[in-house]
Formats: structure tokens, sequence, C-alpha cells
């Protein structure tokens, strides 16, 4: 009697090791495709010297064409720190940015896309350590 219950026992530790040596098989062999890390794309500085426009590009996972995700930022030249308030972040599917043109004022800054003449499509105010952006156009 003891030797069946020490067979069954063997055969039920087997059992278990197979389970999981294949679930660790499994998940091994299960890369997920995961989206490298944002990188900045492009910055302009403020005529001033005050402030940083930083555009970052998320690209999309490895094995897929879309999204490309960016993300606008206004940055305190001096300390590198983001402005309080929301970024912008675009979407633009598969149509990778590149060469915005950048338009500061004082106070405000309008990032335009490389048409002729540039097409305006984003616009950030900044003041008192804040940014806030808004859309333009579509």
């Amino acid at each position: 009697m003891a030797q069946v219950i020490n067979r069954q026992k063997a055969r039920q530790a087997i059992l278990l090791g197979t389970v999981i040596l294949l679930a660790v098989a499994s998940g091994l062999s299960c890369k997920q495709n995961s989206a490298p890390e944002a990188t900045v794309k492009m910055q302009s500085n403020s005529p001033n010297g005050k402030y940083r426009c930083v555009v970052k590009e998320q690209l999309p996972p490895e094995g897929y064409a879309s999204p490309h995700i960016y993300t606008f930022t206004i940055q305190d030249a001096l300390t590198n720190r983001d402005l309080k308030g929301q970024s912008s972040e675009r979407n633009t599917d598969s149509a990778a940015l590149s060469d915005l043109k950048f338009a500061w004022s004082e106070n405000e800054l309008t990032v335009s896309l490389p048409t002729d003449p540039p097409r305006p499509f984003l616009n950030a105010k900044f003041h008192d350590d804040q940014q806030q952006w808004t859309s333009v156009g579509n």
C-alpha cells in the first residue's frame, strides 16, 4: 500500500513539474511587442531663451505601423522642467511628423506643419509657469 501511495505522489509531482515547465516555456515564447521609449524628435527655443518646446515621439510597437504619438510640452529652458498644465498629445496614425515650424511670441507659440504656406495645427499659451495647448484647424 505504501508503494502505491509513493507511486501516486511521484506521478503527481512529475505532472506538476511538467505543467510548470510548459507554463514557463509558453511565457518565454510569447514575446509581447512593446513600444520603444519615447524620444525627443524636435526642440525649439523661444527667442528670449526662457522657454523651450520639446516634441517627443512615441513609435508604435515593433511589427506595427501605427500609431505615431507625439507629445508637445513647454519647458523652462534653465531648469528643463515642464511648465505646469497639460502637454498636448497628437496621434498621427502611421504618418511621422518632421520639420515642424515654431512661431514664438512673448507668451505664445504656434506649431505649424511644413506645408507651403505653413499650416498651424497647435497653439500654446504660457505664463506664470503654466502651459495651455489648443488645437488649431482640424
